[in-house]
């Protein structure tokens, strides 16, 4: 079985058509990002993070996106993902949480590590890693999971130790980690816990965006296409870096 990679997937930030992890909610995600996006479009509007802004804009016009309104967002904030009628900010110190109309509700507090974050199901997965410019004195290598059914407050369920997670992403029962050199692994998701089940050791990838069976994953040395609709987690395909 052969697939075909979209030219611009080296973006990684943005791409294809999909909707809500929830799909008894209405709010429609237009892309679908991967977990270390600084922008995300919903319905008409888009959201960057810029800097120590977030920022909205209405995009219902395409040729015309009109600036809306802005709010100030901690310096160590890096992350956006959109869920719900939420907004969920991966942050050095924790992770935060908005209304789509930008309004806080509240902050996940852990221990100072880069982390970004993806939400399903009312439960948010984090990872925390210490690598490069996220090197703390008391930082941690770990997967963080917790209960967000309240965004008010959010409630830590599970915590898993890691080798250097990074990127991560989410689909039905099914989560993804991008571990550095220990490679990209699959866990499976049972109320608010998981459970390892393939390691894929020959991927050092940075960030994966899983989508209808078929996962992309960005690493130093290219793009690869997985096939994770049985357990044999097919390798179907790369991109090399400057192919």
């Amino acid at each position: 079985m052969v697939r075909i990679v979209i030219s611009f997937i080296p973006l990684f930030f943005l791409f294809s058509c999909g909707s809500s992890s929830d799909s008894s909610y209405s709010v429609s995600q237009i892309g679908t990002g991967g977990s270390t996006a600084k922008f995300t479009i919903v319905d008409d509007n888009l959201y960057i993070l810029d800097s120590e802004n977030l920022k909205l804009f209405d995009v219902s016009e395409a040729e015309y996106p009109t600036p809306l309104t802005q709010v100030y967002v901690p310096f160590d904030v890096q992350t956006l993902f959109a869920y719900k009628e939420y907004l969920f900010l991966g942050a050095e110190s924790g992770v935060y949480i908005y209304k789509n109309s930008l309004e806080y509700i509240s902050k996940f507090t852990h221990m100072r590590s880069c982390d970004p974050v993806v939400v399903s199901e009312d439960i948010a997965f984090v990872t925390l890693h210490t690598n490069n410019r996220c090197w703390f004195e008391n930082g941690a290598n770990r997967l963080e999971v917790l209960d967000v059914s309240n965004p008010e407050y959010p409630t830590l369920l599970n915590s898993y130790p890691m080798w250097e997670p990074k990127g991560l992403g989410v689909d039905g029962n099914m989560l993804f980690i991008c571990d550095g050199s220990a490679g990209l692994k699959i866990f499976e998701i049972d109320d608010g816990s998981v459970s390892q089940i393939e390691s894929l050791f020959e991927i050092d990838c940075k960030d994966v965006i899983p989508i209808e069976n078929n996962l992309i994953a960005t690493a130093e040395d290219g793009i690869y296409q997985i096939d994770y609709s049985t357990e044999d987690f097919e390798i179907l395909s790369k991109i090399g870096v400057g192919e």
